[in-house]
């Protein structure tokens, strides 16, 4: 069966190291001014057998920095367990969580995005 998934290994996974490709603020997001948040996405791709790409919501709120939505990962890697069986949504999730926070997206996306008085 042919689908979108790229499959790796958890340790293949975790030797990634995905580039930045794009960002930006969702201009569309309502706002509470009670709790002024800024709102935006961002994707990132990794070299493997087939490009990887990562993407994913992220928010600001103020004195907080940027936190990652990861419930709404876009990717389509696919982890697999030592017999080559697909693991959860979740599994993955996590994977990419720990992956990108160890490259510190947050400070690549406040760079480009030229958030650095705001996050």
């Amino acid at each position: 069966m042919l689908d979108v998934y790229v499959r790796l290994s958890v340790k293949e996974a975790e030797r990634l190291a995905p580039r930045h490709l794009y960002s930006a603020l969702d201009d569309d997001a309502p706002c509470d001014m009670a709790t002024p948040t800024l709102q935006g996405v961002t994707e990132w791709v990794a070299d493997g057998p087939r490009a990887l790409s990562f993407g994913w919501d992220w928010s600001a709120p103020i004195d907080i920095g940027l936190v990652a939505h990861w419930s709404s990962l876009r990717t389509n890697l696919m982890l697999v367990d030592e017999s080559g069986a697909d693991l959860d949504a979740e599994a993955t999730r996590a994977c990419v969580a720990r992956v990108m926070e160890r490259g510190g997206w947050q400070r690549e996306v406040v760079r480009i995005l030229d958030l650095s008085s705001a996050a």
